[in-house]
């Protein structure tokens, strides 16, 4: 059913997931959601990958055990992130953005900023363009306070805009230039 791309699967599955919080404890949806979340990221379509993407950050976002939580981002850092297999880490970066939208400051800070960084650094171009796109809204979430994210971000920025290859240089600017045109044309409202 994994590689199915049979839409009635599809919705059948995402009606499980959707579903499946409000049946089971937070314990037993550690020890059994979590890592049927987690397969169907690595060895689903690209339908089931997002849709197991999207619940895995809002089963992250209910469960309060913080151990559990680091687990399994730690989990995605290794198996995602670190992967060799392109596709994996583009899911992964598709997970850091369901987080930008749910999550606070503190929790991206110590968990989903750092590693969205290293990804500058890719081999692939297509994971460095994915990276640029969110560049925006990764620079929402840096507090103008925090010196040194604020620095690595910059200097994240700065690779980027270095980047030999053209379409990387390309979407960078543009995603930069746009999200400080949108900055002050608030203040000219």
């Amino acid at each position: 059913m994994l590689k199915s791309v049979n839409f009635l699967n599809f919705i059948k599955l995402y009606i499980f997931f959707s579903r499946i919080l409000d049946c089971f404890s937070i314990n037993e949806l550690n020890e059994k959601y979590a890592p049927i979340l987690l397969e169907c990221m690595k060895q689903g379509n690209s339908e089931i990958r997002k849709l197991a993407c999207q619940n895995l950050v809002t089963f992250l976002q209910i469960n309060y055990h913080s151990k559990k939580k680091s687990e399994i981002i730690k989990h995605l850092f290794d198996n995602f992130m670190k992967a060799k297999n392109y596709q994996r880490r583009m899911i992964y970066l598709d997970f850091c953005s369901l987080c930008f939208q749910t999550f606070a400051f503190n929790f991206l800070k110590l968990y989903i900023i750092p590693d969205c960084f290293e990804l500058s650094n890719d081999r692939v171009a297509n994971i460095r363009i994915k990276l640029c796109k969110m560049l925006p809204e990764l620079r929402n979430y840096i507090l103008p306070t925090d010196g040194e994210t604020l620095n690595k971000f910059n200097n994240v920025l700065n690779k980027l805009l270095e980047d030999k290859d053209q379409d990387v240089f390309e979407v960078t600017y543009f995603s930069i230039n746009l999200s400080y045109f949108h900055f002050f044309s608030i203040f000219l409202i």
